[in-house]
């Protein structure tokens, strides 16, 4: 749309806890060319002079969550303010502590993915312990269910980030008292 409207630029999205590779680009204006460096790697300019030196990550792509859309530096208005996206990242920086390392507001979100792609794993060994009658391996299994969902658990709270118990959805589990 932004092509047949004749917009020259590209206005990145931008939101809270963003990785730090993109952080510095996120809610800026490029002009198209410029954006076309940064998604090939190569150092950019924004459209008030600010220089962003190569990454590897492109935009919109391995689990980005920036889009780019069109922008007119004729009749368009940014979505942020320096002040919010500044804001955002000071928040990110801030933080919490997690087992006694200081992680940023995305990196404690990045482990929080990891705890519960670890927790599905193990209900799928709970579900195979239930359907070949193996009480061993159930409990075994609820065990590290258990010790990963306190460690959820303290991520939220030290984070102050949102669980989502729906991410350790198994179809099947069911869990057993220990």
């Amino acid at each position: 749309m932004g092509e047949a409207l004749g917009y020259d630029a590209i206005e990145l999205t931008a939101h809270m806890r963003s990785a730090f590779d993109h952080e510095p680009v996120q809610g800026r204006i490029f002009l198209k060319s410029e954006f076309e460096k940064m998604q090939a790697g190569l150092s950019c300019v924004d459209i008030h002079g600010a220089a962003y030196a190569g990454f590897k990550r492109p935009i919109a792509e391995w689990n980005c969550k920036h889009f780019a859309l069109p922008y007119s530096t004729k009749h368009s208005q940014p979505r942020y303010s320096p002040e919010q996206l500044s804001e955002w990242a000071a928040k990110n920086r801030d933080g919490c502590e997690i087992d006694g390392k200081h992680r940023s507001l995305y990196q404690a979100s990045q482990v929080m993915r990891r705890l519960e792609t670890e927790i599905r794993r193990w209900k799928d060994v709970g579900v195979a312990g239930r359907e070949t009658n193996d009480p061993t391996l159930r409990r075994k299994a609820q065990l590290h269910i258990n010790a990963l969902g306190a460690k959820y658990d303290q991520i939220v709270k030290a984070s102050g980030l949102p669980a989502n118990r729906q991410r350790t959805a198994v179809e099947g589990f069911r869990s057993i008292k220990i």
